[in-house]
């Protein structure tokens, strides 16, 4: 068994502290592997058309979103090229005065209609409905083309060919967790100088955790 790298456990270490403390009910963003271990599902597929569903109270829009897709090849599961299923998404927009709630804000990114997409989907409901995994069940704009990817999810994990001089080619995700952090770390930090007393002390101090721990992960990587 691969040895999970020290960068591993600091990064949980910090999502875990943050989402318990800073965030309340919002759900941090999956990696690669861990959306396709949770996904019962994964196809690449095109939307072909969408439906929205949307409600609002004197705080949020709370958007119910229903798609179409059009399966170009399937990763994993039951969908085959050329099904088209529905798959559903929510979205939560802050509409209120002030400082948002710490609550959910639902799936990010959301896909784009004939835009194609890597999908991360869970089994059916008794609707046929596919659920997208949340947070981020969606990789919109996918690199990969139809025909790269009539594959299973162990053979595109499996990316361990030696290049021509004999190296492992680089699968570091450009995007990574450092850059992450400081996005999410500047929000806090900017909303800290709008509070007093205790909440600003308090949104500082997870601020500074985050942007300490976009630093250990940089140097790490």
């Amino acid at each position: 068994m691969t040895p999970i790298p020290l960068r591993n456990h600091l990064l949980a270490i910090v999502i875990c502290l943050i989402g318990s403390s800073a965030f309340g009910g919002e759900i941090p963003p999956m990696s690669d592997e861990e959306r396709t271990a949770k996904a019962d599902h994964i196809v690449l597929a095109v939307p072909i058309s969408t439906s929205v569903e949307e409600r609002r109270d004197e705080n949020y829009i709370y958007r119910q979103m229903t798609f179409e897709i059009r399966v170009e090849e399937a990763e994993k599961g039951t969908p085959v090229r050329g099904d088209v299923i529905t798959v559903t998404a929510w979205k939560n927009e802050w509409v209120g005065a002030g400082t948002p709630l710490t609550n959910a804000s639902g799936h990010r990114p959301l896909p784009i209609e004939d835009g194609l997409a890597r999908f991360h989907l869970q089994d059916p409901d008794e609707n046929g409905h596919y659920a997208i995994l949340l947070p981020n069940g969606v990789e919109p704009g996918s690199t990969a083309s139809p025909s790269e990817v009539g594959k299973t999810a162990v053979a595109d994990a499996d990316t361990t060919t030696d290049d021509a001089d004999g190296e492992a080619p680089s699968t570091k995700d450009p995007f990574g967790w450092d850059v992450i952090l400081v996005l999410l770390a500047i929000p806090l930090l900017v909303g800290s100088f709008r509070q007093s007393g205790t909440p600003r002390w308090v949104l500082m101090s997870i601020a500074t955790i985050m942007l300490v721990s976009a630093l250990v992960a940089a140097l790490l990587g």
